[in-house]
């Protein structure tokens, strides 16, 4: 399993376990469309992701992950969109900061941006809540590369800067013991 896939799982268990207050459902990828009685409902995705090498040797990425939270409502009942959405992002958040490492799966969670958004469509007014947290989380490179020769020996040479072409050059070498 992916390391994004694994954090999404984490994310959708700590969301889905208790429910959160009149959510009907939770997604942990993207739904094609969502049935009203599935609403109001938690989508879980990954928006994007940006790595940076964080150790040359062995070769490791610093990885930030934007991944979203979405809760959708249709406007029909008597708790007022407005108030059902801010209610659920503070759960939502609470949930998540409790856990932020999502039991070490990663080295921080934080939330980054929240957008609030209605959709009117012919029959109905849907809210949008979009919570998106930049997850931080690191990866190796894989240690072995095809195709690479095992590394077997090192070999310098050294000359001072202040030697002339005709100083003999120091010359160190290690054999490296193979595994």
């Amino acid at each position: 399993m992916s390391d994004r896939k694994d954090i999404r799982e984490k994310v959708f268990d700590i969301l889905s376990t208790p429910a959160i207050t009149g959510v009907a459902s939770v997604f942990k990828n993207r739904q094609a469309r969502l049935a009203p009685e599935e609403l109001p409902a938690i989508i879980i995705y990954t928006k994007s992701e940006s790595a940076e090498i964080s150790n040359v040797a062995p070769r490791e990425y610093k990885r930030t992950m934007k991944m979203a939270v979405d809760v959708a409502k249709i406007d029909v009942s008597t708790v007022l969109t407005d108030d059902f959405l801010d209610d659920a992002a503070e759960e939502i958040e609470q949930r998540l900061f409790q856990n932020e490492t999502l039991d070490g799966l990663a080295s921080d969670l934080f939330l980054s941006d929240t957008e609030i958004d209605f959709i009117t469509d012919a029959e109905n007014e849907i809210g949008l809540l979009r919570l998106t947290f930049d997850v931080i989380y690191y990866t190796k490179a894989p240690i072995e590369q095809p195709g690479l020769e095992a590394f077997e020996r090192y070999e310098a040479e050294i000359r001072l800067p202040t030697a002339t072409d005709d100083t003999p050059k120091d010359i160190d070498q290690t054999e490296l013991p193979q595994v």
